[in-house]
């Protein structure tokens, strides 16, 4: 199971505000609906094809971290999961530093 553990921001100027990494996350998660908990803390839902996957993503002026809170019809047994999991993860690894080459 793919998991984003404290992966830090690529920026161009090094700095990050705590809006600027929400604001980031949230422009990221186009397929996803995002709900703030708290500042430095979203739950992410994605539905897709009877799917559904569930994780927190936790975040702060220097790193963020995606990690699985719950899922339907993803085959999850305590250590694996179904591969469409691990891709959606990446690609929103990948969308969240792809926001950061702007700033």
């Amino acid at each position: 199971m793919y998991t984003v553990d404290n992966a830090e921001y690529v920026s161009v100027n090094g700095k990050v505000t705590l809006e600027q990494a929400k604001n980031a996350i949230i422009n990221a998660a186009t397929k996803w609906q995002i709900e703030e908990i708290t500042p430095g803390h979203m739950t992410a839902k994605l539905f897709a094809d009877q799917k559904k996957v569930e994780v927190d993503i936790k975040y702060n002026t220097k790193a963020f971290s995606i990690i699985y809170k719950n899922s339907k019809n993803l085959e999850y047994d305590g250590l694996r999961i179904h591969a469409n999991y691990n891709k959606w993860i990446q690609e929103l690894q990948h969308n969240i530093n792809t926001q950061f080459d702007n700033l």
